[in-house]
């Protein structure tokens, strides 16, 4: 400042330096000052401090702006239903630790079975891939005959969801929604919807529908009322840098699975009637995967083909290791299972048991138990 001593602007220089400011070449030049007064060097600490507390006030209001932005931002996103316990291809480690603090673990008591609660399964369609997931999910809680299945089909019109919708209010505890919906206007409506209901809710056939949009870089067929719909996905969302490589190849979807397959591969044909100018003519389907090697080399062959992954693991650990390697060499996937899992953990409030097959047993063949009894 014009008029201050050459001590009173060392000592303002130096209480700037710890708040990481940088001070003016003027601060710190060497020139032949007046012998400073204690007034003066009082004077010139004042200045200093009210610098440093100006700028640490002007941090802290924007530290403040961001928090509120993203609080607002996520509670916005859970309000129009479009935050969802789903996998994202391309999730930073911000996201997965986000993701992370929304799993949902449960403490069961081990002496009683999952509570039959009800789950309404909704297609826009007969419903058959829809009551399949949901029940091939539901076992890994339960046994098949303790699923309190509604099905819902042919509900395609914002006014049959609604119908739909009131169902689910009616009841004390709203019932879990799974869902196989081809619209993207159809299934914004229906997550919105049921979010300011309370209604939990679920699009199972989004993820994989999204994903096939990526990989043939084309827009689903899907239609509401009759009329053709435009996708919600942004045109430049719809790419992918291996593209330009397949052109002129056939194309393949790997439907990979720790058990019989059927359930990946009957969602795949499902999500791929939607895709008719994709040229796919085979599915390749990758029955009782169990190891981390083959699951390297369905990723490895997936990129070498140029192909989409479709994958569904009771396993929590392969199918983390599914999604990371496809990640790492840029392969497109989608996981048609653990999402709906995740949701049924949560609404019923009981832990999956995280094995193929899940809780129907069959009958034990113990002629091929491999038991010894060794020495002490």
């Amino acid at each position: 400042a014009e008029g201050s001593t050459h001590a009173q602007l060392q000592l303002a220089a130096s209480a700037l330096a710890p708040a990481g400011l940088r001070a003016s070449p003027a601060l710190s030049a060497p020139a032949s000052a007046p012998r400073e007064t204690a007034a003066g060097a009082a004077a010139g600490c004042a200045l200093a401090s009210a610098a440093v507390s100006f700028y640490a006030g002007r941090s802290r209001w924007r530290r403040q702006r961001r928090r509120a932005a993203a609080e607002e931002s996520s509670e916005q996103s859970v309000r129009t239903g479009e935050k969802s316990l789903q996998f994202t291809p391309g999730d930073k480690l911000a996201s997965a630790r986000n993701f992370a603090a929304t799993r949902f673990f449960a403490v069961a008591p081990w002496d009683k079975n999952v509570d039959p609660k009800p789950v309404f399964v909704v297609s826009d369609n007969s419903g058959d891939t829809a009551k399949r997931l949901s029940r091939a999910a539901f076992l890994q809680l339960g046994k098949s005959s303790s699923f309190n299945g509604k099905m819902f089909s042919k509900i395609d019109t914002e006014e049959a969801m609604q119908e739909v919708l009131a169902k689910a209010k009616g009841f004390r505890e709203p019932p879990l929604i799974v869902a196989t919906l081809t619209s993207p206007e159809l299934t914004k409506f229906t997550m919105s919807r049921a979010a300011e209901l309370g209604v939990p809710c679920i699009n199972a056939l989004e993820p994989v529908l999204s994903a096939m949009e990526k990989r043939f870089n084309m827009r689903r067929g899907c239609s509401m009322n009759g009329k053709k719909q435009k996708s919600a996905i942004d045109e430049d969302a719809i790419s992918d840098s291996l593209m330009d490589l397949a052109a002129g190849e056939d194309l393949t979807v790997f439907a990979v699975s720790d058990s019989t397959g059927r359930l990946t591969s009957t969602v795949a044909r499902a999500a791929l009637k939607q895709f008719k100018d994709a040229g796919i003519k085979t599915i390749t389907v990758c029955p009782r995967v169990n190891s981390l090697e083959e699951v390297d080399y369905i990723a490895a062959q997936a990129f070498a083909t140029n192909s989409l992954v479709l994958f569904s693991f009771a396993s929590p650990g392969l199918s983390r290791f599914m999604r990371q390697q496809c990640e790492r060499i840029k392969v497109t996937y989608a996981d048609v299972f653990m999402p709906t899992v995740m949701e049924m953990e949560k609404y019923f409030n009981y832990p999956p048991v995280g094995v193929a097959g899940g809780m129907d047993m069959p009958a034990l063949d113990t002629s091929r138990l491999r038991w010894q009894t060794q020495p002490v």
